[in-house]
């Protein structure tokens, strides 16, 4: 049984081909993706030195980890999940490689239900998991949400609770 190499923070590393350079993402708190020219960036964000990106095309849509120039991992093999909460909800595109699941979700949570309102909080970021086993869970650095477009783009998956 062949080993699959694993990064010091749990992300598999499949030795994946460089993209073209970055394009601007778009929305806030995206900057900077691993999509490609002609990709749509469904979701991007900053988890520590590194970036998770998922970006569609006519041609479906991918998963991509690394940072600019140097993309790690790569799966084509995604879903799309969401659940709806009393004042909020969460959004997920899960990624598969082999026993590997990459979850990327953006969570937007009621923290209050007095006469003051809502007060929102809003969370984004990347779960990685071994079969039923959470290996690793990063939050983003700054807010990102999932495109509206992937729910259209990607196949129905379950979500995943983390």
């Amino acid at each position: 049984m062949a080993s699959i190499p694993v990064t010091a923070n749990g992300v598999v590393a499949d030795g994946a081909t460089q993209p073209t350079p970055p394009v601007a993402g778009e929305g806030e708190g995206q900057g900077e993706t691993l999509c490609e020219a002609g990709e749509t960036p469904f979701f991007s964000c900053q988890i520590g030195s590194k970036r998770v990106s998922v970006c569609g095309s006519g041609s479906g849509a991918v998963y991509r980890y690394g940072s600019p120039g140097k993309v790690e991992l790569t799966s084509r093999s995604l879903t799309f999940a969401s659940r709806g909460y009393s004042g909020g909800g969460e959004s997920q595109i899960t990624a598969k490689n082999g026993d590997y699941t990459y979850t990327v979700y953006d969570s937007t949570v009621r923290t209050s239900f007095g006469d003051g309102g809502n007060d929102p909080e809003f969370s984004s970021g990347l779960v990685v998991s071994r079969g039923e086993r959470t290996i690793s869970s990063k939050m983003c650095k700054a807010e990102s949400s999932i495109d509206a477009a992937a729910e259209q783009s990607l196949p129905a998956g379950s979500f995943a609770e983390h």
